[in-house]
Formats: structure tokens, sequence, C-alpha cells
């Protein structure tokens, strides 16, 4: 068990690490694919300055879990994809919409995926 969740911390601080690096790069393909368009130089700012900073952090801290075998090391990842999805739902709960299912999904996973690292599966 605990090597599948190397493998899947790994994974998924890989992603996050690539969108974190593709925020600064190049804003585009994370704003259509979330749903974001900065209407302003502050908006873009913001896509490349908060998102790649959520990403970044997630991924390095999720890469690095898995690497030094440390579960501690999700507990801010935890953090910061457990209230993302707790404002995605209350957003769901708000104004359903079909296309938040699919990131709702994902981020449910994710989040159960750092917290059988952080609770069960390694433990620094």
């Amino acid at each position: 068990m605990t090597n599948v969740l190397r493998i899947f911390l790994g994974l998924i601080g890989l992603l996050f690490l690539a969108m974190g690096i593709g925020a600064w790069i190049d804003t585009q393909p994370l704003q259509e694919s979330m749903g974001l368009t900065p209407t302003s130089p502050l908006g873009l700012g913001t896509l490349r300055g908060d998102l790649a900073a959520f990403f970044l952090v997630g991924g390095g801290l999720s890469l690095a879990a898995s690497i030094r075998r440390d579960g501690n090391l999700v507990t801010v990842p935890l953090m910061l994809i457990a209230l993302t999805l707790i404002g995605r739902l209350y957003t769901q709960m708000m104004t359903y919409d079909p296309l938040l299912v699919q990131p709702i999904v994902a981020e449910a996973v994710i989040t159960l995926v750092f917290a059988a690292a952080k609770f069960r599966g390694l433990r620094g």
C-alpha cells in the first residue's frame, strides 16, 4: 500500500508542478481549463502568482513526501486541496453546474490520497 501511495503522490506532485510552472510560462491553458479570464494585469498577476503558488507548493511537498516517505509533508497540500474542495462544493450547492463535477471528483480523490498518506500510509 505504501508504494501505491508513493506513486500517486509522485504523480500528483508532478502534475501540480507542471501546472504551477505552466501558470508562470503561459496562463492561457490554465485560463481555459479553469474557466478564468483576467480582465487586467492584476488578474493576470493573480493567475501567475496565486495559482502558481498553490500548485508549486502542493506539488513540491507532494513529490517530497513521495521521495522521502514522509506523510507529514502532505499536511499543507492536504489542507490546500481540502479547502479547495469545500469551496467548490459550496459553489455547487449554491448554483449547480455540471462543469463542476469533474474538478470536484478530482479534488476528492486527491484529498483522499493526501489523507491516506498523512494518516495511514506514510508516517514520518
